[in-house]
């Protein structure tokens, strides 16, 4: 079969990588199989905009039998390319089913669900004959239990021959279920993650208005992912706290990646109350606030410095990456990442743990300083840092947790005017 129209949302491309940015999107191209360089693909005709779709027809009369794959990006008025969208198709010389009686035409097209009652007693579905075919169709599921079935579709061309089975599994029933649980069995909670699975309500939460039928389009960042192939899963929990199946996409991030203009980046401490990233050549120096179930992320291609005053609150998603790159004629230098500690807080990292932590704090007024790890119910679990003589400075002390069990506990920092708390989560398996 050849495929000769393809049609695809390029607005999907673009929130990967730039829909933080809110541009336009202003030209599209694609190629087949090789890559021949930004703007070197042929060009798809669309109207700019922020989210676009566009259906267009391309050429394989020059291809060879066999897989090939479609490449689709897009390009801001920034000038910024997106990540590339892939669909991989089978192609087979234009002509061969020509000389067939009947041209090779598919003739017949039937579907049936769950147990396969032989070539030809499926139910028909009408069509009109022809090398590529489609067709929209009811399906009787009265008869059907409640649960998980597949619907099978197969057709028969002009030589007696069937084609492979295209399978789509559903569930049935429970009509009107929903309607008296508490919240109606609304969807109230959406998430997505990349590759790897963080479990159950770990994800990265997309803000949404609950109902029982939900359509969203949100933006999702890719700093810090390492260019090639990867998969963005999506799944959903309703109001009695059941997880949807999940939902998968893969996508590509590109080896080739160019820097926004401007070497360096420094943020005041006006307080971010959006999801947002930035990606910059040189550095980012912050002490910008971070509100509650705000996600923010930084990249650097130089150095991330976090300034006191720089606050994450509780409930929000911070997350620091240096990425090297290039812009322009600049060169990069050696990666490093420095974070001053604000004067007189403590963090613990990592957090959550399964061994080793360290907690850093920084004394501005000479003085004796306690820290140790305790319970929830007060109890002392580990002295981390005996009473010392007098201190004053920025300090790091490591301290094994592979010995404890998995819970919560609080580092604790006492000294003369000083009482500093922090929640520390270890996970062992």
């Amino acid at each position: 079969m050849i495929y000769k129209e393809i049609s695809l949302g390029l607005g999907l491309l673009l929130l990967f990588t730039y829909g933080l940015l809110a541009q336009n999107i202003t030209r599209a191209e694609y190629f087949i199989d090789d890559d021949p360089g930004f703007g070197n693909g042929v060009t798809v005709p669309i109207t700019a905009g922020t989210d676009i779709a566009a259906n267009f027809s391309i050429n394989v009369s020059t291809l060879s039998d066999g897989f090939h794959s479609l490449h689709v990006r897009v390009q801001d008025s920034d000038g910024n390319w997106s990540l590339i969208q892939k669909e991989v198709f089978f192609d087979i010389a234009g002509g061969f089913y020509d000389d067939l009686p009947g041209g090779g035409n598919i003739v017949v097209l039937e579907y049936f669900i769950d147990d396969d009652p032989g070539f030809g007693n499926g139910t028909s579905i009408a069509v009109s004959a022809g090398k590529d075919v489609n067709a929209t169709f009811n399906v009787d599921v009265s008869s059907l239990s409640d649960g998980f079935h597949s619907l099978h579709v197969r057709a028969l061309d002009s030589q007696g021959e069937w084609s492979l089975i295209q399978k789509e599994v559903f569930f049935q029933g429970l009509e009107g279920y929903y309607d008296d649980l508490p919240g109606g069995g609304n969807i109230v909670a959406l998430e997505y993650f990349i590759d790897d699975d963080p479990g159950f309500g770990n994800g990265t939460s997309i803000p949404i208005t609950s109902g029982q039928d939900v359509s969203k389009t949100t933006t999702v960042s890719v700093l810090g992912i390492a260019p090639g192939d990867h998969v963005l899963y999506v799944r959903a929990r309703d109001s009695q706290g059941e997880w949807s199946l999940i939902q998968f996409e893969p996508f590509t991030k590109d080896e080739s990646f160019t820097c926004p203009d401007g070497l360096n980046l420094t943020l005041d401490n006006s307080a971010i109350t959006t999801n947002t990233g930035f990606e910059i050549e040189g550095e980012i120096i912050s002490e910008s606030i971070i509100e509650p179930n705000v996600n923010v992320s930084f990249q650097a291609g130089k150095s991330v410095t976090l300034l006191p005053g720089f606050h994450a609150k509780a409930g929000s998603t911070f997350r620091a990456f240096i990425d090297l790159c290039t812009g322009g004629n600049a060169t990069v230098q050696r990666p490093t990442l420095t974070v001053e500690v604000p004067t007189q807080q403590m963090f613990v990292s990592p957090n959550p743990t399964s061994g080793q932590a360290a907690v850093q704090f920084a004394i501005e007024e000479e003085q004796p300083i306690h820290v140790a790890l305790m319970d929830l119910q007060g109890n002392l679990v580990k002295t981390i840092l005996p009473t010392s003589n007098a201190l004053t400075g920025s300090y790091q002390i490591e301290f094994d947790c592979s010995n404890l069990s998995s819970g919560i506990y609080i580092v604790q920092l006492r000294g003369q005017s000083i009482l500093e708390s922090r929640k520390l989560v270890v996970t062992l398996e």
